[in-house]
């Protein structure tokens, strides 16, 4: 998580001191991209600390709850979506340039905005709709993220909803099974339909 974080602000630094700085689209995306990972590996920079602490025997280091949970699952998902659809949003970019031939001016006043605003908007959706369904939970890494309430072992053999009193207050199998295959789905295969789409129309 250090490394990368590092990475992305070097690289940052970089476009800021190329030539062009940011005022090209295209160094803007790769701005917007590095933003993503560094978000994403802000998720493990914690040590563990930020997991609900009833599965120290489980999760090394846990010493959070429920809502320390929901603020990792947020850098978890957040970030796991924009680096994907930014990258997405960095295909279709010479797709405008090489095939159709637009200008920097046609897509900074046209397209570039939609680069932008699609990915928060789809990483801020995805967030908000796995929270409503429950589905941001431990997820055996030492962070949250999309998945059920089923990997510790003490929900192993538990009815969906039981809890241990005493011990453990999250309920085993918390979570929509449905809607958390749905989201992971949605955000593995769309981006990498886009990207192949848009290098095959180049090539």
């Amino acid at each position: 998580g250090m490394i990368s974080v590092i990475s992305s602000f070097t690289f940052i630094w970089m476009l800021r001191r190329s030539h062009d700085g940011l005022s090209t689209p295209q160094n803007r995306v790769l701005f917007g991209l590095c933003v993503s990972d560094i978000i994403y590996s802000c998720t493990y920079l914690h040590f563990g600390m930020l997991v609900p602490k009833e599965l120290d025997y489980w999760s090394w280091n846990a010493r959070g709850d429920m809502a320390t949970c929901h603020i990792t699952g947020f850098l978890n998902v957040i970030g796991g979506i924009l680096g994907p659809f930014y990258n997405a949003s960095l295909c279709v970019l010479p797709l405008i340039i090489v095939k159709y031939q637009k200008s920097d001016e046609y897509i900074r006043n046209k397209i570039e905005l939609f680069l932008h605003v699609v990915p928060w908007l789809i990483a801020f959706g995805w967030y908000i709709f796995s929270l409503v369904m429950g589905n941001i939970n431990p997820n055996g890494a030492g962070t949250c993220g999309v998945t059920l309430y089923t990997r510790p072992p003490h929900c192993s053999g538990m009815e969906v909803g039981s809890v241990t009193e005493g011990l453990f207050d999250i309920p085993c199998g918390r979570g929509n099974a449905k809607a958390a295959i749905f989201t992971v789905l949605f955000g593995l295969i769309i981006p990498p339909i886009v990207m192949i789409t848009c290098l095959t129309m180049i090539y």
